[in-house]
């Protein structure tokens, strides 16, 4: 007679020493055992698993360790762990709520990133940083508190979360990272406290619902188009200092009808280049810088490369008829008409400047002829129509015969 032995039961889990380096089970609620201290690489990955529960003994999830598991709808990490490492549970598009007890001091770039379905997120005291894209794309996640005691929020932390309606931003953070809140559509009100002295390229670019914006401290650097596209943006106030050029940090930003500063340091002329469709509906008010154009002030009494700023806002002024300014209107013809060069060539690829350039008359008949054969194939019939009709009143030359439109 021969004995056989029944085949030992493979384990769900691959363990090495205190490292769970593979789950290998069919999914559904999974328990991971008492010991583990680590849970390495992938060892999660696309795996079928609804409910989860990590025991006190973890200390560490590893990179990629439950990425893609995207039947998992709740999570909750237990104040044992303290590192949670780089797509930990990435794309994980069921997951509607998630918990992080205190512990953990880092989240590691991408690790919920894709989580679509995350509404609710509560981030513990305990972290110091949120690395980059960690919360990019949680479009269902509405609310946000980042706890005090996080210094620094990683580039496009919170991309893209297109539900967050309120963000609070604690004292303790000093840097808030390029695209970091870039996409946040929803989000209204906005305060960025005094502990910030940097904020990145892009950082609140196209939060398209944000009406009112309140800076703090002095902030050292704001990349591009840092409030770029900000298109219900209507007040802004400004506690402390900011760097000299603020051009291309609030482009698109065509409500803004209210600047605030609070701090005497701040020099108006700071503001010369800001873009120049910002409007002031009080300009006689003391707290209320007026766009480029609108300054209480010569615009002789200004360095060479702001005023060529400041004239090229005076230019859009008159032309996207946002307000007929004349005080300093001659002023500013005189300096264009003596510096006619620079605003030649951006006629080339302005249609705003050119046309401001044909209604004043600043251009001579070669001048005009070069534009005329600029436009010769061009669908603008506005731009065509306005050249035509100035030769001819300018120069007793033009017509019908000599460009159809």
């Amino acid at each position: 007679m021969i004995f056989r032995t029944a085949p030992k039961k493979k384990s769900d889990f691959l363990i090495l020493s205190d490292v769970l380096l593979k789950y290998r089970g069919p999914g559904g609620n999974v328990i991971i055992p008492d010991g583990v201290r680590r849970i390495g690489k992938r060892a999660f990955e696309r795996s079928s698993l609804t409910s989860l529960t990590i025991p006190e003994s973890v200390s560490s999830i590893g990179d990629s360790a439950f990425s893609d598991c995207q039947s998992l709808v709740s999570l909750t990490i237990p104040g044992s762990v303290t590192s949670i490492g780089k797509s930990a549970f990435s794309e994980c598009q069921s997951l509607v709520s998630l918990t992080i007890h205190d512990g953990v001091t880092s989240i590691g770039s991408y690790a919920f990133e894709r989580c679509e379905r995350l509404s609710t997120l509560t981030i513990p005291g305990s972290v110091t940083s949120i690395e980059n894209s960690a919360f990019s794309w949680c479009q269902s996640l509405s609310a946000l508190t980042i706890p005090d005691g996080v210094t620094s929020i990683g580039e496009s932390a919170f991309y893209f979360c297109k539900s967050l309606t309120s963000l609070t931003i604690p004292e303790s953070v000093t840097s808030i990272g390029s695209n970091a809140f870039a996409g946040c559509r929803s989000l209204t009100g906005l305060t960025i406290p005094e502990s910030v002295t940097s904020i990145g390229s892009f950082a609140f670019e196209g939060c398209g619902s944000l009406t009112g914006l309140t800076i703090q401290g002095s902030v050292d650097s704001i990349g591009v188009a840092a409030f770029k596209g900000c298109r219900s943006l209507s007040s802004l106030v400004i506690h402390g200092s900011v760097p000299e050029s603020l051009e291309d940090q609030f482009r698109g930003c065509r409500s803004l009808s209210s600047l605030s500063l609070s701090d005497s340091a701040v020099s108006v002329t700071r503001f010369m280049t800001f873009p120049p469709y910002v409007r002031c509906h009080t300009p006689a008010a003391a707290d209320c810088v007026p766009s480029p154009v609108y300054l209480g002030g010569s615009p002789g009494g200004l360095k060479e490369e702001t005023l060529r700023k400041a004239a090229r806002g005076f230019i859009y002024a008159q032309e996207t008829g946002v307000r007929e300014i004349s005080r300093w209107k001659q002023d500013y013809l005189d300096y264009i008409r003596g510096h006619i060069g620079p605003f030649l060539e951006e006629a080339e690829t302005d249609r705003q400047v050119l046309l401001f350039l044909v209604r004043e008359e600043l251009l001579d008949k070669d001048e005009a002829d070069r534009f005329l054969d600029l436009y010769a194939d061009s669908d603008d019939l506005v731009i065509r129509a306005a050249l035509l009709d100035y030769r001819r009143r300018k120069f007793g030359q033009g017509g019908p015969d000599d460009l159809s439109l």
